[in-house]
């Protein structure tokens, strides 16, 4: 592991010795952005099969940025199943080359992973398992908002109800988080957002509702092996996240949720397991899990 990796992970204390020799914010800042950009560098030319997600996401930019209907026809076989405020986040994306705009998302993407479990304060061997993961790779190969949906918990409460609703299948149980808001602000903040996609958008909601995709026998859908004895599961780990006030509980439940979730949605449950297992304990769930991945192709 890079040693500014591990010092990322180090915990800071004034009574360390070592302290005074760690790298400052500003260096962090600039070597996490230089990695961003050598990251964007090989994906972008990375030439990696397979898009299909992003390919969704890419067309649906191009509707809005060329002012058509983002929903009731299909983009690329698909229907966009996602709010109208994830593409407006990703917009930015659709002025790129289709590839640079992928490579941007799948850079985004492992970036925040990091961000995420150095919150959690897990280990450089954690997050190096975390981003060899099945989930992570499903991510980059589709061009998933899987990783990129988690990036909301960096904002106050009062966003993480746009945030559980972006993709459900991730992120739904941390909305219980609004109760934790000032509802007043949170109701300003989710109402403007959703009254600035009308303004952007128009009327989007009956071509959305019009559109029909049959997630459940999805060849992607994971969560048909355990839905909906899942649920208790995800009650369970739900109870223990209120109480402890542990988002890694919530993000963790979110999929045992849900009736679909593809391989990329079992992310978050990978990540809690970082946080809660030791380093031995996660790399025989992640040699099990992969020996499972391969198993299934």
């Amino acid at each position: 592991m890079p040693q500014f990796l591990g010092s990322f992970f180090k915990k800071r204390s004034g009574s360390d010795p070592d302290a005074s020799q760690e790298i400052s914010p500003i260096k962090e800042l600039l070597t996490l952005f230089g990695v961003f950009i050598l990251l964007v560098f090989c994906f972008s030319m990375a030439n990696l099969p397979g898009g299909d997600d992003w390919a969704t996401f890419y067309g649906a930019t191009q509707r809005v940025l060329h002012n058509q209907q983002l929903y009731g026809t299909k983009i690329n076989s698909f229907y966009l199943m996602y709010m109208p405020w994830d593409v407006l986040v990703v917009l930015p994306l659709g002025l790129l080359p289709f590839r640079v705009g992928w490579g941007v998302l799948s850079a985004l993407s492992m970036v925040i992973i990091f961000l995420v479990m150095r919150r959690w304060k897990t280990s450089p061997f954690k997050l190096l398992l975390v981003l060899l993961s099945p989930p992570t790779f499903y991510i980059l190969l589709h061009g998933t908002i899987d990783a990129f949906v988690l990036s909301f918990m960096f904002l106050p409460y009062e966003f993480w109800l746009l945030g559980a609703l972006s993709k459900p299948q991730n992120t739904i149980a941390l909305g219980l988080n609004v109760l934790r808001s000032n509802l007043v602000k949170t109701a300003i903040v989710t109402g403007g957002v959703i009254l600035l996609t009308f303004i952007i958008l128009g009327n989007w909601v009956p071509a959305y509702l019009s559109q029909h995709t049959d997630f459940w026998s999805n060849e992607n859908n994971v969560m048909h092996l355990f839905f909906p004895y899942s649920i208790i599961v995800g009650l369970v780990m739900i109870y223990y996240g209120w109480k402890k006030n542990d988002v890694s509980f919530l993000v963790g439940a979110s999929p045992m949720l849900s009736p679909y979730g593809a391989t990329s949605s079992m992310l978050g449950p990978f990540m809690f397991l970082a946080v809660k297992l030791n380093d031995w304990q996660l790399l025989l769930v992640f040699l099990a899990y992969w020996g499972w991945a391969l198993f299934k192709l």
